[in-house]
């Protein structure tokens, strides 16, 4: 797959929506931007979120960055997301967790004429009040990742799909992708289940599914934080079973100690370098 150009900076693009939309702003000011992140304990959305703070200090940008303690607690992050729009924000960086949930309050900062800017994950289809989206084209990176992971099997080999929580379009495209490409190799879909982006709901899925179905051959999980618990499933059955493949959408530095018949896929998914240029 084609890799996604390059990101535009974030705070830089902060920077020019609130100057089209606020041309009235004091030079003297300090630009004030609200992230809410889908959380702040992986590994991935630390990077993203060390990117972000980099950039706030090397721009003179006074942050509030935000994130709950996991992807599935949908309320706490539409709470974050009000609390800082009460703080007098100049602009809102957002990743929704579940975009359908969201509406209301992007449509309480667009009352608040605060632009937005959505990160990750863009909001359901004909809802066109924010700024602007930075993410990637996730379906089309499901199917990189199914074929490259139906190049290593065979006809007639069954896998697992590891998906995100269901709502969540970011990991629902990928897994969609996969499958479709999966399926159209040969590839028998044994079990797709949800593990909510979480380690050991990763983890707990994989050992479930392995103990129903051994004959397993192939992983697909829809970000790092899932596959990093599957793999510890993988791990524990690889001395009766080493012929399985684990194929993850994101990569983290865990994961490129994890060992073998593993591989990742990263299309110029949002990261560190994308939230501070």
């Amino acid at each position: 797959m084609k890799k996604m150009k390059r990101f535009v900076s974030i705070i830089l693009m902060v920077a020019f929506v609130f100057a089209i939309s606020a041309p009235a702003f004091a030079a003297d000011k300090r630009l004030k931007v609200g992230v809410v992140l889908k959380t702040l304990s992986s590994q991935y959305w630390k990077i993203v979120a060390a990117g972000a703070k980099t950039a706030a200090q090397n721009n003179n940008v006074d942050l509030i960055l935000l994130g709950p303690p996991t992807e599935d607690a949908i309320e706490q992050q539409i709470n974050m997301v009000q609390d800082v729009l009460s703080q007098n924000i100049d602009v809102l960086v957002f990743s929704p967790s579940q975009p359908a949930a969201s509406v209301n309050v992007l449509l309480q900062a667009k009352a608040k004429k605060i632009p937005v800017i959505l990160v990750d994950t863009g909001m359901p289809e004909g809802f066109n009040d924010y700024a602007s989206f930075i993410g990637t084209d996730n379906l089309a990176a499901g199917k990189a990742g199914g074929k490259a992971l139906a190049s290593q099997l065979k006809p007639g080999s069954k896998v697992l799909l590891i998906d995100g929580a269901p709502g969540n379009p970011a990991c629902n495209d990928r897994i969609k992708g996969a499958e479709e490409v999966l399926k159209a190799s040969g590839m028998i879909i044994a079990a797709k289940q949800p593990a909510y982006s979480d380690r050991e709901k990763g983890y707990t899925v994989t050992q479930n599914v392995l103990q129903a179905n051994p004959d397993i051959n192939g992983v697909f999980s829809a970000n790092d934080e899932m596959a990093l618990g599957a793999l510890r499933a993988m791990h524990a059955s690889w001395q009766t079973c080493p012929d399985y493949w684990c194929r993850c959408y994101r990569r983290c530095s865990e994961i490129y100690s994890c060992g073998r018949n593993v591989w990742f896929r990263s299309p110029g998914e949002l990261r560190y370098g994308a939230a501070r240029n």
